[in-house]
Protein backbone atom coordinates (compact mmCIF):
# COMPACT_ATOMS: atom_id res chain seq x y z
CA UNK A 1 0.00 0.00 0.00
CA UNK A 2 1.23 3.50 -0.81
CA UNK A 3 1.99 5.75 2.14
CA UNK A 4 2.89 9.43 1.55
CA UNK A 5 6.49 10.36 2.36
CA UNK A 6 7.75 13.51 4.03
CA UNK A 7 11.23 14.83 4.77
CA UNK A 8 12.33 13.87 8.27
CA UNK A 9 13.32 17.47 8.97
CA UNK A 10 9.64 18.47 8.75
CA UNK A 11 8.53 15.81 11.21
CA UNK A 12 11.12 15.70 14.00
CA UNK A 13 13.47 17.70 16.17
CA UNK A 14 17.12 16.66 16.02
CA UNK A 15 19.51 17.56 18.81
CA UNK A 16 22.91 16.31 19.93
CA UNK A 17 24.24 15.62 23.38
CA UNK A 18 26.77 17.89 25.09
CA UNK A 19 28.94 15.39 26.98
CA UNK A 20 32.40 14.06 26.18
CA UNK A 21 32.75 10.30 25.79
CA UNK A 22 34.65 10.09 29.12
CA UNK A 23 31.56 11.28 31.03
CA UNK A 24 30.50 7.68 31.64
CA UNK A 25 30.24 6.66 35.32
CA UNK A 26 30.01 3.04 36.44
CA UNK A 27 26.75 2.57 38.27
CA UNK A 28 25.40 5.97 37.17
CA UNK A 29 21.71 6.77 37.59
CA UNK A 30 20.87 7.41 33.93
CA UNK A 31 21.66 5.83 30.55
CA UNK A 32 24.44 7.55 28.62
CA UNK A 33 24.27 7.10 24.85
CA UNK A 34 27.42 7.48 22.77
CA UNK A 35 28.41 6.34 19.27
CA UNK A 36 29.20 2.90 20.68
CA UNK A 37 26.84 -0.08 20.49
CA UNK A 38 27.20 -0.27 24.25
CA UNK A 39 24.99 1.88 26.48
CA UNK A 40 26.86 3.45 29.41
CA UNK A 41 25.70 5.26 32.56
CA UNK A 42 26.13 8.72 33.99
CA UNK A 43 24.71 10.77 36.87
CA UNK A 44 23.30 13.59 34.72
CA UNK A 45 20.37 13.82 32.33
CA UNK A 46 19.64 16.35 29.60
CA UNK A 47 16.76 14.60 27.79
CA UNK A 48 13.44 13.23 29.01
CA UNK A 49 10.85 11.57 26.77
CA UNK A 50 10.63 9.28 23.75
CA UNK A 51 13.73 9.43 21.57
CA UNK A 52 15.60 7.66 18.81
CA UNK A 53 19.35 7.71 19.52
CA UNK A 54 21.54 7.58 16.41
CA UNK A 55 25.33 7.58 16.41
CA UNK A 56 26.72 10.50 14.43
CA UNK A 57 30.10 8.95 13.64
CA UNK A 58 31.67 5.53 13.27
CA UNK A 59 34.95 4.35 11.81
CA UNK A 60 33.31 1.63 9.70
CA UNK A 61 30.19 3.60 8.82
CA UNK A 62 27.99 1.34 10.98
CA UNK A 63 25.83 3.68 13.05
CA UNK A 64 24.20 2.15 16.15
CA UNK A 65 20.57 3.11 16.60
CA UNK A 66 18.46 2.72 19.76
CA UNK A 67 15.06 3.67 21.12
CA UNK A 68 14.60 4.90 24.68
CA UNK A 69 11.87 6.37 26.86
CA UNK A 70 12.76 8.36 29.99
CA UNK A 71 15.64 10.47 31.29
CA UNK A 72 19.10 10.10 29.75
CA UNK A 73 22.18 11.96 28.56
CA UNK A 74 24.14 11.79 25.32
CA UNK A 75 27.56 12.25 23.76
CA UNK A 76 28.11 15.36 21.65
CA UNK A 77 28.16 13.37 18.38
CA UNK A 78 25.04 11.35 19.18
CA UNK A 79 21.77 12.52 17.62
CA UNK A 80 18.66 12.56 19.83
CA UNK A 81 15.65 12.51 17.48
CA UNK A 82 12.07 13.08 18.59
CA UNK A 83 8.76 13.44 16.77
CA UNK A 84 7.31 16.93 16.78
CA UNK A 85 3.79 15.50 16.98
CA UNK A 86 3.05 11.98 18.26
CA UNK A 87 -0.39 12.30 16.67
CA UNK A 88 1.26 12.41 13.25
CA UNK A 89 4.44 10.39 13.68
CA UNK A 90 5.17 8.00 16.54
CA UNK A 91 8.79 8.25 17.65
CA UNK A 92 8.97 4.48 18.13
CA UNK A 93 7.61 3.95 14.60
CA UNK A 94 10.34 6.32 13.39
CA UNK A 95 12.91 4.05 15.07
CA UNK A 96 11.82 1.07 12.99
CA UNK A 97 11.79 3.16 9.81
CA UNK A 98 15.32 4.45 10.42
CA UNK A 99 16.61 0.93 11.11
CA UNK A 100 15.83 0.21 7.45
CA UNK A 101 17.88 3.22 6.35
CA UNK A 102 21.16 2.27 8.06
CA UNK A 103 22.76 0.86 4.91
CA UNK A 104 21.82 4.03 3.00
CA UNK A 105 23.32 6.11 5.80
CA UNK A 106 26.53 4.09 5.65
CA UNK A 107 26.86 4.76 1.92
CA UNK A 108 25.97 8.46 2.25
CA UNK A 109 28.21 9.18 5.27
CA UNK A 110 31.26 11.40 4.79
CA UNK A 111 34.84 11.24 6.03
CA UNK A 112 38.04 9.38 5.13
CA UNK A 113 38.98 7.53 8.33
CA UNK A 114 35.88 8.15 10.48
CA UNK A 115 32.48 8.31 8.81
CA UNK A 116 30.09 11.10 9.81
CA UNK A 117 26.36 11.69 9.48
CA UNK A 118 25.53 15.32 8.80
CA UNK A 119 22.40 17.12 9.94
CA UNK A 120 21.30 18.02 6.36
CA UNK A 121 21.58 14.35 5.40
CA UNK A 122 19.33 13.30 8.28
CA UNK A 123 16.77 16.04 7.68
CA UNK A 124 16.50 15.01 4.03
CA UNK A 125 15.59 11.37 4.70
CA UNK A 126 12.14 10.57 3.35
CA UNK A 127 9.84 8.98 5.94
CA UNK A 128 6.73 6.97 5.05
CA UNK A 129 3.87 8.33 7.16
CA UNK A 130 0.90 5.94 7.28
CA UNK A 131 -2.22 6.71 9.31
CA UNK A 132 -1.53 6.74 13.03
CA UNK A 133 -3.51 3.52 13.62
CA UNK A 134 -1.21 1.71 11.17
CA UNK A 135 1.85 3.10 12.94
CA UNK A 136 0.41 1.89 16.25
CA UNK A 137 -0.11 -1.61 14.83
CA UNK A 138 3.46 -1.75 13.52
CA UNK A 139 4.84 -0.56 16.85
CA UNK A 140 2.65 -3.06 18.72
CA UNK A 141 4.01 -5.98 16.65
CA UNK A 142 7.68 -5.04 16.51
CA UNK A 143 7.73 -3.40 19.92
CA UNK A 144 6.30 -6.49 21.62
CA UNK A 145 9.17 -8.56 20.18
CA UNK A 146 11.72 -5.96 21.27
CA UNK A 147 10.13 -5.92 24.73
CA UNK A 148 10.53 -9.71 24.94
CA UNK A 149 14.25 -9.26 24.26
CA UNK A 150 14.46 -6.72 27.10
CA UNK A 151 12.64 -9.09 29.48
CA UNK A 152 14.94 -11.95 28.47
CA UNK A 153 17.98 -9.76 29.11
CA UNK A 154 16.73 -9.05 32.61
CA UNK A 155 16.30 -12.79 33.18
CA UNK A 156 19.80 -13.37 31.82
CA UNK A 157 21.21 -10.83 34.27
CA UNK A 158 19.34 -12.42 37.20
CA UNK A 159 20.49 -15.94 36.33
CA UNK A 160 24.04 -14.70 35.91
CA UNK A 161 23.87 -13.05 39.32
CA UNK A 162 22.72 -16.29 40.96
CA UNK A 163 25.53 -18.21 39.24
CA UNK A 164 28.10 -15.68 40.38
CA UNK A 165 26.95 -15.66 44.01
CA UNK A 166 27.42 -19.42 44.18
CA UNK A 167 30.72 -19.25 42.31
CA UNK A 168 32.11 -16.58 44.61
CA UNK A 169 30.89 -18.44 47.71
CA UNK A 170 32.85 -21.53 46.67
CA UNK A 171 35.85 -20.28 44.71
CA UNK A 172 37.33 -17.57 46.91
CA UNK A 173 40.17 -17.62 49.40
CA UNK A 174 38.59 -15.62 52.21
CA UNK A 175 37.72 -17.36 55.44
CA UNK A 176 34.22 -18.68 55.05
CA UNK A 177 31.59 -18.04 57.69
CA UNK A 178 30.03 -20.92 59.58
CA UNK A 179 26.81 -20.28 57.68
CA UNK A 180 28.59 -20.51 54.30
CA UNK A 181 30.36 -23.73 55.31
CA UNK A 182 27.07 -25.27 56.46
CA UNK A 183 25.38 -24.15 53.21
CA UNK A 184 28.10 -25.70 51.03
CA UNK A 185 28.28 -28.91 53.03
CA UNK A 186 24.53 -29.28 52.57
CA UNK A 187 25.16 -29.37 48.82
CA UNK A 188 27.96 -31.87 49.16
CA UNK A 189 30.78 -29.38 48.66
CA UNK A 190 33.88 -29.39 50.86
CA UNK A 191 36.20 -26.62 49.76
CA UNK A 192 38.40 -26.22 52.83
CA UNK A 193 41.55 -27.36 51.04
CA UNK A 194 42.92 -25.39 48.10
CA UNK A 195 46.09 -24.07 46.56
CA UNK A 196 47.00 -21.25 44.19
CA UNK A 197 47.98 -22.23 40.64
CA UNK A 198 48.68 -20.34 37.42
CA UNK A 199 45.60 -19.97 35.23
CA UNK A 200 46.80 -22.19 32.39
CA UNK A 201 47.86 -24.98 34.75
CA UNK A 202 44.20 -25.84 35.38
CA UNK A 203 43.06 -29.33 34.40
CA UNK A 204 39.60 -28.03 33.52
CA UNK A 205 40.45 -25.90 30.48
CA UNK A 206 43.21 -24.97 28.03
CA UNK A 207 44.10 -21.85 26.06
CA UNK A 208 43.03 -21.91 22.39
CA UNK A 209 46.09 -20.90 20.37
CA UNK A 210 45.21 -22.10 16.87
CA UNK A 211 43.85 -19.58 14.37
CA UNK A 212 40.99 -20.28 11.98
CA UNK A 213 41.70 -22.47 8.95
CA UNK A 214 40.98 -21.37 5.40
CA UNK A 215 37.25 -21.68 4.63
CA UNK A 216 34.90 -21.64 1.66
CA UNK A 217 31.98 -19.27 1.29
CA UNK A 218 31.35 -16.61 3.93
CA UNK A 219 31.35 -16.42 7.72
CA UNK A 220 29.91 -13.77 10.01
CA UNK A 221 32.52 -11.79 11.91
CA UNK A 222 32.14 -10.99 15.62
CA UNK A 223 34.35 -8.06 16.61
CA UNK A 224 34.73 -6.92 20.21
CA UNK A 225 32.42 -3.97 19.44
CA UNK A 226 29.63 -6.46 18.62
CA UNK A 227 29.51 -7.92 22.13
CA UNK A 228 28.26 -6.34 25.35
CA UNK A 229 28.50 -8.56 28.39
CA UNK A 230 27.08 -11.88 27.18
CA UNK A 231 24.83 -10.21 24.60
CA UNK A 232 25.86 -10.56 20.95
CA UNK A 233 24.64 -8.24 18.21
CA UNK A 234 22.74 -9.90 15.39
CA UNK A 235 23.52 -7.25 12.78
CA UNK A 236 27.10 -8.17 11.90
CA UNK A 237 28.82 -8.48 8.50
CA UNK A 238 29.85 -11.61 6.60
CA UNK A 239 33.18 -12.06 4.81
CA UNK A 240 34.87 -14.59 2.58
CA UNK A 241 38.45 -15.72 3.24
CA UNK A 242 40.17 -13.12 1.07
CA UNK A 243 38.11 -10.12 2.23
CA UNK A 244 37.90 -10.78 5.96
CA UNK A 245 39.47 -8.17 8.31
CA UNK A 246 42.99 -8.92 9.52
CA UNK A 247 41.73 -9.38 13.10
CA UNK A 248 39.20 -12.03 12.04
CA UNK A 249 41.47 -14.86 13.18
CA UNK A 250 39.77 -17.04 15.80
CA UNK A 251 37.62 -20.15 15.38
CA UNK A 252 34.72 -20.65 17.81
CA UNK A 253 34.79 -24.18 19.24
CA UNK A 254 31.97 -25.87 21.12
CA UNK A 255 32.49 -25.78 24.92
CA UNK A 256 34.76 -22.72 24.67
CA UNK A 257 34.49 -19.34 26.40
CA UNK A 258 35.98 -16.20 24.81
CA UNK A 259 36.72 -12.94 26.61
CA UNK A 260 37.98 -9.57 25.38
CA UNK A 261 41.68 -9.04 26.04
CA UNK A 262 41.13 -5.32 26.63
CA UNK A 263 41.37 -3.86 30.11
CA UNK A 264 38.08 -3.03 31.84
CA UNK A 265 36.08 -4.98 29.27
CA UNK A 266 33.39 -7.56 30.07
CA UNK A 267 32.73 -8.79 26.52
CA UNK A 268 32.23 -12.57 26.62
CA UNK A 269 31.19 -15.19 24.05
CA UNK A 270 30.10 -18.61 25.28
CA UNK A 271 29.92 -21.48 22.80
CA UNK A 272 27.98 -24.50 24.03
CA UNK A 273 25.44 -26.97 22.63
CA UNK A 274 22.82 -24.19 22.32
CA UNK A 275 25.15 -22.08 20.17
CA UNK A 276 27.11 -24.79 18.37
CA UNK A 277 26.30 -23.14 15.00
CA UNK A 278 28.92 -20.52 15.87
CA UNK A 279 31.57 -23.15 15.21
CA UNK A 280 30.73 -23.35 11.49
CA UNK A 281 29.20 -19.97 10.74
CA UNK A 282 31.28 -17.40 12.64
CA UNK A 283 34.79 -15.96 12.99
CA UNK A 284 35.91 -14.20 16.18
CA UNK A 285 38.28 -11.25 16.48
CA UNK A 286 41.81 -11.80 17.75
CA UNK A 287 40.83 -9.22 20.35
CA UNK A 288 39.32 -12.20 22.19
CA UNK A 289 41.18 -14.96 24.02
CA UNK A 290 39.52 -18.36 24.30
CA UNK A 291 39.54 -21.11 26.92
CA UNK A 292 38.36 -24.59 25.91
CA UNK A 293 36.79 -26.82 28.57
CA UNK A 294 38.64 -30.15 28.68
CA UNK A 295 35.28 -31.85 29.12
CA UNK A 296 31.77 -30.71 28.25
CA UNK A 297 30.72 -31.01 31.90
CA UNK A 298 33.28 -28.36 32.91
CA UNK A 299 31.86 -25.68 30.62
CA UNK A 300 29.72 -24.08 33.43
CA UNK A 301 32.86 -23.67 35.56
CA UNK A 302 34.87 -22.07 32.75
CA UNK A 303 32.05 -19.66 31.90
CA UNK A 304 31.54 -18.55 35.48
CA UNK A 305 35.27 -18.23 36.09
CA UNK A 306 35.53 -15.78 33.18
CA UNK A 307 32.42 -13.92 34.36
CA UNK A 308 33.75 -13.56 37.92
CA UNK A 309 34.95 -10.28 39.38
CA UNK A 310 38.06 -12.05 40.64
CA UNK A 311 39.14 -13.05 37.14
CA UNK A 312 38.46 -9.63 35.63
CA UNK A 313 40.29 -7.79 38.38
CA UNK A 314 43.30 -10.08 37.94
CA UNK A 315 43.14 -9.74 34.17
CA UNK A 316 43.23 -5.95 34.44
CA UNK A 317 46.38 -6.12 36.60
CA UNK A 318 48.33 -7.79 33.79
CA UNK A 319 47.08 -5.67 30.88
CA UNK A 320 49.81 -3.68 29.15
CA UNK A 321 50.06 -1.20 26.28
CA UNK A 322 50.55 2.51 25.70
CA UNK A 323 47.19 3.42 24.13
CA UNK A 324 44.85 0.47 24.57
CA UNK A 325 45.85 -1.84 27.41
CA UNK A 326 45.23 -5.56 26.87
CA UNK A 327 46.52 -8.91 28.09
CA UNK A 328 48.72 -11.26 26.05
CA UNK A 329 49.00 -15.04 26.33
CA UNK A 330 52.13 -14.92 28.46
CA UNK A 331 50.57 -12.56 30.96
CA UNK A 332 47.40 -14.66 31.09
CA UNK A 333 49.32 -17.44 32.73
CA UNK A 334 50.47 -15.03 35.46
CA UNK A 335 46.88 -14.89 36.74
CA UNK A 336 46.43 -16.99 39.85
CA UNK A 337 43.31 -19.05 40.51
CA UNK A 338 42.32 -21.42 43.30
CA UNK A 339 42.65 -25.14 42.75
CA UNK A 340 40.45 -27.18 45.07
CA UNK A 341 40.42 -30.78 46.10
CA UNK A 342 38.67 -33.54 44.14
CA UNK A 343 34.99 -33.14 43.38
CA UNK A 344 34.53 -29.41 44.07
CA UNK A 345 34.45 -28.22 40.45
CA UNK A 346 32.47 -31.28 39.41
CA UNK A 347 29.80 -30.69 42.06
CA UNK A 348 29.58 -26.99 41.23
CA UNK A 349 29.00 -27.86 37.57
CA UNK A 350 26.30 -30.39 38.46
CA UNK A 351 24.42 -27.79 40.50
CA UNK A 352 24.80 -24.89 38.12
CA UNK A 353 24.41 -26.70 34.77
CA UNK A 354 20.61 -26.18 34.53
CA UNK A 355 21.01 -22.43 35.11
CA UNK A 356 23.81 -22.16 32.57
CA UNK A 357 21.62 -24.06 30.11
CA UNK A 358 18.77 -21.60 30.71
CA UNK A 359 21.19 -18.71 30.26
CA UNK A 360 22.34 -20.07 26.90
CA UNK A 361 18.75 -20.77 25.83
CA UNK A 362 17.67 -17.19 26.54
CA UNK A 363 20.68 -15.75 24.70
CA UNK A 364 19.87 -17.81 21.61
CA UNK A 365 16.16 -17.02 21.89
CA UNK A 366 17.03 -13.32 21.71
CA UNK A 367 19.04 -13.92 18.54
CA UNK A 368 15.98 -15.54 16.95
CA UNK A 369 13.73 -12.69 18.12
CA UNK A 370 16.10 -10.15 16.57
CA UNK A 371 16.04 -12.10 13.30
CA UNK A 372 12.25 -12.05 13.40
CA UNK A 373 12.25 -8.26 13.75
CA UNK A 374 14.62 -7.97 10.79
CA UNK A 375 12.28 -10.09 8.66
CA UNK A 376 9.04 -8.39 9.70
CA UNK A 377 10.22 -4.76 9.68
CA UNK A 378 10.47 -4.18 5.88
CA UNK A 379 7.05 -5.55 4.86
CA UNK A 380 5.36 -3.87 7.82
CA UNK A 381 6.80 -0.41 7.11
CA UNK A 382 6.17 -0.77 3.36
CA UNK A 383 2.50 -1.55 3.98
CA UNK A 384 2.58 -5.05 2.53
CA UNK A 385 1.43 -6.75 5.75
CA UNK A 386 -0.98 -4.24 7.31
CA UNK A 387 -3.73 -2.57 5.35
CA UNK A 388 -5.56 0.54 6.49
Amino acid sequence: MYYPSKSMGDLVTIKTGKLDSNAAIDGGKYPFFTCSRETFQTDTWAFDGKYVLLAGNNAAGKFPIKYFEGKFDAYQRTYAIQSKDEGTLLTRYLYYVLKLELEMLRRASTGATTKFLTLPLLKGIKIRVPPINIQESIVEILGSIDDLVVVNNRRINKINRINQILFETIFNSKDKTEQEIHFLQGMGINCEEYKLINLLESEYFSLIKKNISRFEGEKRYLATADVQGLIRNQDIPSYNWTEKPSRAQKQPIINSVWFARMKDSDKIIGVDKFSSYLENEYIISSGFAGLLATNEKYYPYVLNLILSNQFNQNKNLYCTGSTQKSINNGSLNEIKILDFGPGVVERFCEIIAPLVGKLSYLLEKNILLQKLIEELNPPLVSGDLIKS
